[in-house]
């Protein structure tokens, strides 16, 4: 990947409490001379691109940029995977690592699991339920989606399978806000997430893109830390989806728009077409009567 893409450098970021691969790894790479293992602090989500570049580099990423335009890349575990096999071996993205948790699960553990296979598969190849899950969730605790149907299949970006219990869900109800600022502090993106829940209360999706409601990773770490159990992750997830909605209709606004001004100038321009032949058929015939001798017996 470096010779791909020509980096001068390489980092490869390890969270502090992996002990066994920050050995290994720093081992590996001990005679690279623009290889470097970096150690960091096991601090969610410190696994996200814009947070590791920050604490790698000290760079800091615009809300409205991408990393590549500041000149840094940021690849997972499973995408330098991907494409090793697929330049090694020319084997395409099949299979998927995930986790198997929850106490309803007879069988937790680590599978790799064919790229569409139902949920009910993997319960099975686990071993089944020990007791009716409370809650499914795809994906992990803080940015997992809740399903509740065993059909549903596994992608390519699917992290985890959670099969949770009744006592493993917050037994708390949402409540007036505290104005205590936790959320405030939580926030990776430094965003205001009590300002644009109140945005998105009042279907204020405008101000609440102004506030940056796009750049929010539903990282869930303000609803995590809130004391008042609001829903705010579940909200900037609908408020998001709400915005690439408005997005879409705009877009095909502007190219009805845009095919209306199209045909209304294709259709001008055929009748300026049309008239200007209208106009030069009788300038031809005048010219030829004109030419045309006299007929000597008139």
């Amino acid at each position: 990947m470096q010779t791909i893409t020509q980096a001068k450098q390489v980092y490869i970021g390890i969270e502090d409490n992996k002990t066994e691969a920050i050995a290994r790894l720093d081992e590996l790479c001990r005679q690279e001379d623009h290889i470097e293992v970096v150690i960091l602090p096991s601090l969610y989500p410190i696994g996200s691109a814009k947070q590791m570049i920050e604490a790698v580099t000290g760079r800091q990423i615009p809300q409205n940029r991408r990393s590549t335009e500041m000149g840094v890349l940021v690849q997972n575990v499973g995408t330098c995977i991907a494409i090793f096999h697929a330049i090694r071996f020319g084997k395409p993205v099949t299979h998927r690592v995930i986790t198997v948790s929850g106490r309803a699960i007879e069988q937790p553990g680590n599978l790799l699991v064919p790229i569409g296979t139902p949920i009910k598969e993997i319960i099975g190849q686990c071993g089944g339920l020990k007791t009716q899950p409370a809650r499914m969730v795809l994906g992990g605790p803080m940015m997992g989606r809740a399903v509740d149907d065993l059909d549903v299949p596994i992608n390519k970006g699917t992290s985890g399978l959670l099969l949770l219990t009744g006592d493993e869900l917050p037994q708390t109800k949402p409540s007036a806000c505290l104005r205590c600022g936790r959320c405030l502090d939580a926030c990776p993106m430094s965003l205001a997430p009590l300002s644009l829940f109140a945005e998105l209360k009042n279907d204020g999706f405008a101000k609440a893109q102004q506030q940056g409601l796009n750049a929010c990773l539903l990282c869930g770490s303000c609803a995590y830390v809130c004391p008042a159990a609001l829903p705010l992750t579940q909200f900037f997830d609908w408020g998001q989806q709400q915005l690439r909605l408005l997005k879409r209709q705009e877009d095909k606004m502007e190219r009805t728009r845009q095919n209306s001004a199209n045909r209304q100038a294709r259709l001008a321009k055929e009748a300026a077409a049309k008239a200007a032949a209208l106009a030069a058929k009788p300038a031809r015939r005048s010219r030829r009567a004109a030419t045309t001798p006299e007929d000597p017996s008139c």
